[in-house]
């Protein structure tokens, strides 16, 4: 009988001890994101790290996943591109991604986004248009964006190359420096994918009331934190970051307007 129930126990501390081992183990994982500056949703702090809300979110996220962060950048946007197409990849994940034919393959993509957006652009204050209903509204404008693995322009714009104008920026900061393209008259317009980055980089710039912000008429744009498949751990990082958020709730919007409030208070 007393050798049944030493067995027994050693059964289950030997249970236990591989169940902590296993949780040290979650624990200890170290997600490698990068980051790239799209003001308010991230930013860079002093001492160069990133700040914002979309790196608070993933902080709690990651948290719940048992993991830690490593934020890695700021990472040039077509650099990421070109870390995603590699063969062994030395990131993770990355923020603030959106579907698009070119890039699906290359990235695991969680079933829930945790950002929607209508797209839009900037036109000068003084420009006659008001609102925009179809291509026409914009035929022959030079459109301002960044450039990316793809295209990366809502139907409107991409079925109607023939009509518009597209040149794209590259490097960073390239909403304040197209803001202030189309303030000189070197473009007709900003495109951006949703409207919080022109807005609050015009309130930064001081220009807020110089231009003027109007949505597409095309739907809303969805935004992911993604893993990228050539990385060793994608297929377990989405597994964890699945079950993290499945019971999560959280009002993304709401912390960006925060984040626009304390801009203005500084």
């Amino acid at each position: 009988m007393g050798t049944k129930v030493f067995k027994t126990v050693s059964v289950v501390v030997a249970v236990l001890a591989a169940l902590i081992v296993i949780q040290q183990s979650l624990q200890a994982e170290t997600i490698r994101m990068a980051w790239f500056a799209v003001p308010p949703h991230v930013t860079t702090a002093d001492g160069g790290m990133p700040k914002g809300p979309s790196i608070d979110l993933f902080n709690k996220i990651a948290a719940r996943m048992g993991c830690t962060v490593e934020w890695v950048g700021p990472y040039p946007i077509s650099r990421v591109g070109q870390e995603q197409k590699a063969g062994k990849g030395s990131l993770d994940g990355t923020i603030l991604h959106i579907r698009t034919a070119a890039v699906e393959p290359l990235l695991l993509y969680p079933r829930r986004a945790y950002f929607i957006a209508r797209p839009c652009i900037a036109v000068r204050m003084d420009s006659p248009l008001k609102h925009i209903s179809t291509i026409e509204d914009i035929r022959g404008f030079r459109i301002g964006f960044v450039k990316t693995l793809s295209l990366s322009y809502p139907p409107m714009i991409t079925n109607n190359l023939d009509k518009v104008i597209i040149d794209d920026l590259t490097g960073e900061n390239w909403t304040s420096r197209n803001l202030a393209r189309l303030l000189l008259g070197r473009i007709d317009a900003v495109y951006e994918r949703n409207p919080y980055t022109l807005l609050y980089q015009a309130a930064l710039d001081g220009i807020a009331g110089r231009i003027r912000v109007l949505e597409l008429p095309d739907a809303p744009i969805a935004h992911y934190f993604v893993f990228h498949r050539n990385s060793t751990k994608a297929e377990k990082l989405m597994r964890l970051y699945e079950k993290a958020t499945a019971g999560m709730n959280f009002d993304y919007d709401a912390m960006v307007r925060s984040e626009i409030e304390r801009s203005k208070r500084k």
